[in-house]
């Protein structure tokens, strides 16, 4: 399936915009964007979205192509990680998540490449809507 990569933080990055279809492609544009600050990309599908926050650690949200409720985050492994807010920036705001819905960065990128081949979010994890 074809995704379109958009970064929510960096309007001149060259790869925003970007079709993906294969997974290698999409996890080098998720490595590369590690090395940044904390902040929010997207990859849209016909089926839907996922807003994925890019650092260690992560977050990924899911939601519907029509943008409509239900919002779901993905929520971290058990005890992953502390009490707190981490936080990711977009559009040069800084935008805390929980802890609740953070998850270590080899995980954010199995999720994403679940999305990019089936178009649905995983069943690897848990979906909590907020």
């Amino acid at each position: 399936m074809i995704v379109k990569f958009l970064d929510m933080e960096d309007e001149k990055n060259p790869l925003s915009g970007t079709d993906v279809d294969n997974s290698r492609t999409l996890l080098d544009i998720l490595e590369s964007a590690k090395k940044r600050m904390p902040f929010f990309c997207e990859l849209v599908g016909e089926t839907g979205t996922i807003l994925i926050g890019v650092g260690e650690p992560g977050c990924v949200q899911n939601t519907s192509s029509d943008g409509d409720p239900p919002y779901l985050m993905a929520v971290s492994p058990a005890g992953e990680y502390r009490e707190g807010d981490f936080e990711f920036l977009a559009g040069g705001t800084a935008t805390p998540v929980s802890s609740r819905y953070c998850l270590p960065f080899d995980l954010i990128k199995k999720l994403a490449v679940e999305f990019q081949q089936s178009g649905f979010r995983s069943s690897a994890v848990e979906w909590e809507e907020i």
